[in-house]
Parts: C-alpha cells; structure tokens; sequence
C-alpha cells in the first residue's frame, strides 16, 4: 500500500514527556502540520524507516527511554541524510549539547524550555531551507548551504 504524500508537511515529534509531546504536536497542528508523536527514539526510528517517505521534518527531546533522541537521528540519517531535525534539549548548556548532536545528523538544536511560537518558526525555516535545497537539486546553483 503506498502512503499518500500529505497535503501539509508532516513533522513527528518525540518526547517521554507526554504533556509536552502533545503540546509541541498541538502547536504544530495549529501552525498547518500534520503530526505523528512518539514517546521515545525507537518507536520514532521504527515508524521513520517503516514509510515509504519520511516525514518532512522530526523534533525530539535527546533523554528518552530505550533510545534517545541523538541514537535515533543518527540512525534515521543512515536512510534520510537531508530529512531536517530539530533537537530539544533540556541539558543546562544546550551550545554544549550542539557539536554532539550535528555530529549525530541534528540540523538544529534548541534549548528546552522552549517558546511555542519559536519551535514553529525553527520547523517552518528548516521546511523552506529544505525545499530550496530540492529545487537547487538540478540547477548548477551552489548547495554549499544545504
């Protein structure tokens, strides 16, 4: 059976947290996204590969149970090494948390607590940077920034 590719983007979220997970989706629903949720990075890194296209973007928390956020991007970049990710992290220093996290396939890394309206301009600036990035695919214009 092949999925529809879905009218708006589709982010999933993961997070152990099911208040937060369910607000962050609830944003992003609000925003125009469709949304998936997960309650830690194996369930995401199991419904990530079982597709047939990968959501356009994920966002997830890094300390989760059984895999966290950080083991389940890296595994997901071995398939989508281009799918936009967004990182939340609660560890006091999230710049420090930042070289780790791009060196797993992080695109961004956002330190929690983090403002609703910010984590949508994050996931719609990653979406536009992404598209362009596509669109720059066959052209002979520089992908340096993607």
């Amino acid at each position: 059976m092949l999925e529809e590719a879905p009218s708006h983007p589709l982010v999933f979220v993961a997070d152990d947290d099911p208040e937060l997970r369910q607000m962050l989706a609830a944003v992003l629903r609000a925003a125009g996204f469709q949304t998936e949720t997960f309650e830690n990075g194996n369930l995401l890194t199991q419904r990530t590969l079982s597709r047939t296209q990968p959501p356009d973007a994920i966002v997830t928390d890094i300390d989760m149970p059984r895999m966290d956020g950080l083991t389940a991007i890296a595994e997901i970049r071995k398939h989508y090494p281009r799918l936009p990710t967004v990182v939340l992290s609660a560890i006091a220093g999230a710049p420090r948390v930042a070289p780790t996290a791009e060196a797993c396939g992080a695109t961004l890394v956002v330190s929690k607590p983090v403002g609703l309206v910010e984590l949508r301009r994050h996931v719609e600036s990653l979406l536009a940077r992404a598209k362009d990035c596509s669109a720059r695919k066959d052209s002979s214009v520089s992908q340096a920034a993607c």
